[in-house]
């Protein structure tokens, strides 16, 4: 499926569910110019609605559109929804995270567990350690699941 068809499959689900859901949402969908991703911005009364619960309703909706897409679970950062600049916000609040895990680390020699999050938050996280030089690791199941920043001797907490 290309993403023209992707953007149309996103784009009914979401006039059905805004119609059915009586959200007052306005919504703007960008197909990637250089690749397949596509990104959806709410706007509206109700954007509350959406952000509500750490943003529980957004995300949802993202998740949904993932699976009407059919996408990979590898594949779920082509597609993003946002609303109010929660992502641009959350991004930057996981890099300060970071920073104070690796300074913990730094300071203690102990691994350090990060609160629970969702994937994509877990796939930021890494990425923002890389530079650490310290090791990451997923650990926990479901939505227990977490990211553990080791330091460089082995040791662990």
């Amino acid at each position: 499926m290309n993403v023209t068809d992707r953007a149309a499959k996103v784009d009914d689900l979401l006039r059905l569910v805004l119609r059915d859901s009586g959200l007052r949402l306005d919504y703007n969908l960008k197909s990637g110019t250089f690749d397949s991703s596509l990104r959806v911005v709410f706007a509206g009364a109700d954007v509350p609605h959406l952000l509500a619960r750490n943003a529980e309703l957004l995300l949802a909706l993202e998740h949904m559109a993932t699976q009407v897409i059919r996408l990979a679970p590898e594949q779920h950062d082509l597609v993003s929804f946002d609303a109010a600049n929660f992502k641009l916000e959350r991004d930057r609040a996981l890099g300060r995270i970071a920073r104070q895990g690796v300074e913990a680390v730094l300071a203690t020699g102990v691994a350090y567990h990060f609160r629970p999050m969702n994937s994509r938050e877990r796939r930021l996280l890494h990425l923002a350690l890389a530079d650490s030089g310290l090791h990451t690791q997923s650990e926990g199941e479901g939505p227990m699941r977490h990211l553990v920043l080791h330091p460089l001797s082995g040791a662990s907490a």
